[in-house]
């Protein structure tokens, strides 16, 4: 479908995988399809054309917030701060119990932990308004995760 027909090579592949392993599987092949369905060039999409064709009724941006997290943790661990611009990112964290109460949970428990997740840093956000957060504490363009 992409590349006229070539298939990726492994280099390509790892690291395609590597930037959306965070991703439910429905919601990468919904993604997928998306992408498929609005195909308007060769070139294989990017990994950030597959966020931006995540599911609507999924938001981008809680999306996008979770695989930030993932990321981050997986990279720096949880007994870090995580640099954001997101404030909803940051009182979604504290109401799960801080940093490193989420990376202290199993793997095994990884899609409960994303769906609750997605569900909080979504109310946060469709709200319009976020709990009491001490903005004074955190710095310009860094959003500190206390360790709850």
């Amino acid at each position: 479908m992409f590349d006229q027909g070539e298939p990726p090579d492994k280099m390509k592949t790892d690291i395609y995988f590597k930037m959306l392993q965070h991703l439910e599987i429905d919601d990468f092949l919904s993604a997928c399809q998306n992408l498929l369905a609005r195909r308007t060039d060769r070139r294989f999409p990017l990994p950030a054309d597959f966020l931006a064709a995540l599911p609507k009724n999924s938001p981008d941006f809680a999306h996008r917030a979770w695989a930030k997290l993932r990321r981050h943790i997986a990279v720096h661990g949880s007994d870090t701060k995580i640099a954001a611009d997101d404030p909803v990112l940051a009182q979604t964290v504290e109401n799960m119990g801080g940093l490193r109460s989420i990376g202290a949970r199993p793997e095994s428990d990884i899609s409960w932990t994303r769906r609750e997740f997605l569900q909080i840093y979504q109310s946060f956000n469709e709200a319009g308004r976020l709990p009491a957060i001490a903005a004074s504490d955190l710095q310009s363009g860094q959003i500190g995760l206390s360790q709850g």
